[in-house]
């Protein structure tokens, strides 16, 4: 006859005849005691049955009745096997691998290159695999680079600019301008020859600022200079022949260039030759033409009774003469007491783009 305590206490047990009974606070419940599990070392898993085997040794036996669920991993089927280790969401049609980490290589993507429709990527050991197909997207067209009508490429992937001064910036909107620092072509040096002359003269008793400056028969290019100018002073019709035509234009930075030679028997080292050039024009005539000083009171000294000189004349800003329309007139003086000619050759040119 069962005989169970009157007054029991929780999860209290009673014995009768091999069987055991627990108080659960309210009622006898048949009991068994945990199983005891000695040294599990591993086990199986059957996603069909939901049956894990555990394997080891002392009392072993098998879990049972295991659902999906508490963030667990749902087994749907296929074969698992080996020292598998799945970490968070990981899902798949076929994996052929024994672990994650020796999935194919190409599982881990590391970087890659995109040229002509197809990306290659790199894995994490240094393999790579491409993937074909891709279009270009946006019905845009590549880029294609010219080297002055040369293709340099014709699918741009990057551009960089260098060399000094190249900057390029970008807006913000994918706008980027490239400035390159404009550099002026030089001009090649010329000299242009404006005239060329030898002439004598009788020194005449003439004051500052007075130059004999031509023939009164023949011009600038006469052999007797008879013809005096005062630097400066208007000139008369007569005397136009005494003007050079500039045969090109000339215009500011433009050097004019009076050189030559003069000798005199008489002159003594020390002895002073003076040079001047002043232009006129044929714009505003009024009765004379008005003349407009170049250089004026210049001179050079006489050694051994000969003496060489070199005035040039630079053209400042703004400052042009016209061909064909603007004369030069070039001018001599000299003060030594003699009866003797003094003779002389020159010659006048244009120099455009000299550095000296």
């Amino acid at each position: 006859m069962i005989n169970f305590p009157s007054s029991p206490l929780l999860n209290q047990t009673y014995s009768y005849n091999s069987l055991s009974w627990q108080w659960n606070g309210s009622a006898w419940v048949v009991y068994s005691a945990p199983l005891t599990i000695n040294a599990a070392t591993g086990g199986t898993y059957s996603s069909l049955t939901g049956i894990i085997t555990l394997s080891g040794t002392g009392t072993l036996g098998t879990i049972s009745g295991i659902t999906a669920g508490g963030g667990g991993t749902t087994f749907t089927g296929g074969t698992v096997s080996g020292a598998t280790r799945f970490i968070n969401g990981l899902t798949a049609n076929t994996f052929s691998a024994t672990t994650y980490l020796g999935l194919p290589k190409d599982i881990y993507v590391t970087g890659g290159t995109y040229s002509s429709g197809t990306a290659t990527f790199k894995n994490n050991s240094g393999g790579t695999f491409n993937v074909t197909g891709f279009s270009t997207g946006g019905g845009g067209n590549p880029i294609q680079v010219l080297d002055e009508g040369f293709p340099i490429t014709t699918n741009l992937l990057s551009m960089d600019f260098v060399g000094a001064g190249v900057t390029a910036t970008s807006d913000g909107f994918d706008n980027v301008t490239v400035t390159i620092p404009g550099s002026t072509p030089s001009t090649p040096c010329t000299t242009t020859l404006i005239a060329s002359s030898s002439a004598n003269y009788s020194i005449l008793s003439i004051g500052t600022d007075q130059y004999q400056v031509g023939d009164s028969r023949c011009g600038w290019n006469g052999c007797d200079l008879d013809v005096v100018f005062i630097a400066g002073y208007p000139i008369d019709p007569p005397q136009i022949n005494c003007g050079i035509p500039f045969p090109m234009d000339v215009t500011t930075g433009d050097k004019i260039t009076l050189c030559g030679m003069a000798y005199c028997a008489d002159a003594a080292n020390g002895d002073k030759f003076y040079t001047m050039m002043e232009t006129f024009s044929c714009d505003g005539f009024d009765g004379q033409f008005d003349a407009n000083v170049l250089t004026s009171e210049n001179f050079d000294t006489f050694t051994q009774k000969y003496v060489c000189f070199s005035r040039t004349y630079t053209l400042i800003e703004g400052e042009k003469y016209k061909a064909c329309n603007d004369f030069i007139t070039v001018g001599f003086r000299s003060e030594i007491e003699t009866t003797e000619k003094l003779i002389l050759t020159w010659t006048l040119n244009i120099q455009r783009g000299c550095k000296t």
